[in-house]
């Protein structure tokens, strides 16, 4: 595993050297709990038993004096239980020695504390813990307890935390490879599709995974799905606004210059003005609707949103249509629920209302019905409207959602396709949607908003 200068630089290596001295960390301080756990039990063992010995040989010296307590000590040291470890001495005044197994006068040794020294036991050094004292007549006894097996084990201990050390190191440097391909992997997954996606090919998606990694592929994903979507709904706008412009731009170049191969005729130059300048209304309210869903999709507007009464909106709308719809043979029927409190823009609302009404009349037949009602459907309010016309293709719904589509690929019937797709932008910025339905037959579009 090689790193360069900067690789340092990127999380990847960052979280494999947090993770290395993670674990070496771990394992230092897992290594030194057990070393001075075990040192210290050994020592304490030795302090005790060297007490230990110690009380009952004084104990025996003061009650049965010198002689007892050299044969005690022989004793002690021929019962075979631990006499590789057990430390004696009994000297005479001038240090000259009557019992033990110290071949030489410790004269370094204090008396009354215990403490380590370093004692010549059978011939040989010896590390030591002992426990002096001087008796009235000058004699003098000493008790220890040999550290030689506690040195070999802290020796021991101590090539086994730095053996240890070692595999621990290399172990995470491997263990640090492993993590940094498991990270590297979907995050170059990641990298190659955006690289292919950078030239324009939107339809590239990131692979499934089951790892933590699967839940921010599926969010890319699904945000590659809503880019390509946009860019699908621009090229399209495009394409329709084109059409759409090209075509009264030309009308009205042509109406023009009609008008003025006839200089003379002041009516006719009247009527191309006056024909003229509304296909340039009807054009500015092209762009105003084309503005209006901009503004909603940005969300622009929320600043405005107030309690509000369905109901009384579809009131409105009722009064507003009645004698349209009267005038083309169409019955509009109101049909509102007990209450359907949101919160939003009125003004906005009453625009998607108006778009639904006026697409359901536009292509409602005569003799035929319209239904305006409100209902309140669980956590959601609705404005519904149904007609019994041709209706939508339901493959189609998710299509007439978006500015210009239209039913007329010809584009021979009046419209500009942006009616169901204002509504749909007013839903969305009230956190809502534009739910379409086949109403066998005809279209039962819902505006559904969170119910306040």
């Amino acid at each position: 595993m090689r790193f360069g200068l900067r690789s340092f630089h990127s999380v990847t290596a960052r979280l494999i050297l947090g993770y290395s001295l993670l674990a070496l960390a771990s394992m230092a301080v897992l290594s030194l709990t057990i070393y001075f756990d075990i040192t210290g039990s050994l020592s304490a063992e030795s302090s005790v038993a060297t007490r230990h010995l110690f009380a009952r040989l004084d104990h025996t010296y003061r009650a049965q004096g010198g002689r007892a307590l050299a044969a005690t000590i022989d004793q002690l040291l021929q019962d075979g239980i631990d006499t590789d470890r057990e430390i004696y001495l009994y000297a005479a005044p001038d240090h000259t020695l009557l019992a033990g197994n110290l071949t030489a006068y410790p004269a370094a040794v204090g008396m009354n504390r215990m403490q380590r020294a370093l004692v010549q036991r059978n011939g040989q050094p010896s590390h030591a813990l002992i426990l002096a004292t001087r008796y009235p007549d000058g004699a003098v006894l000493m008790v220890g307890w040999d550290l030689s097996n506690q040195t070999d084990m802290r020796r021991m201990l101590t090539q086994a935390m730095i053996a240890g050390s070692g595999v621990a190191l290399l172990l995470s440097f491997l263990g640090a490879g492993i993590f940094r391909r498991l990270i590297s992997a979907p995050i170059i997954a990641i990298r190659q599709t955006a690289n292919q996606i950078g030239p324009g090919r939107l339809d590239r998606r990131l692979p499934p995974s089951r790892d933590e990694f699967a839940k921010l592929n599926d969010d890319i994903n699904a945000m590659l799905d809503r880019i390509q979507s946009l860019v699908d709904g621009v090229r399209t706008v495009s394409n329709a606004v084109a059409h759409d412009l090209r075509t009264p731009l030309g009308r009205m170049r042509a109406r023009l210059e009609a008008a003025l191969q006839q200089p003379g005729d002041a009516k006719a130059l009247a009527a191309a003005a006056g024909q003229t300048i509304a296909d340039i209304d009807g054009l500015i309210q092209i762009f105003d609707k084309l503005l209006t869903i901009a503004q909603a999709e940005t969300g622009a507007p929320r600043s405005q949103f107030i309690a509000l009464d369905l109901n009384r909106l579809a009131h409105d709308l009722f009064e507003f249509y009645d004698l349209a719809a009267e005038d083309q043979g169409i019955a509009l029927h109101l049909d509102p629920c007990p209450q359907a409190p949101v919160l939003g823009d009125r003004q906005l609302l009453m625009m998607a209302g108006i778009n639904l009404l006026e697409n359901a009349l536009k292509y409602t037949p005569a003799g035929g019905a319209i239904h305006l009602e409100t209902r309140l459907e669980e956590t959601r309010a609705a404005l519904i409207v149904s007609d019994n016309g041709p209706g939508i293709p339901p493959a189609l719904f998710d299509a007439v959602r978006r500015p210009f589509i239209r039913l007329d690929p010809a584009r021979q019937t009046p419209g500009n396709g942006l009616g169901l797709a204002i509504v749909s932008a007013m839903a969305q910025l009230h956190d809502g949607e534009l739910r379409l339905e086949d109403n066998g037959p005809g279209l039962k579009a819902s505006l559904l908003l969170p119910s306040a």
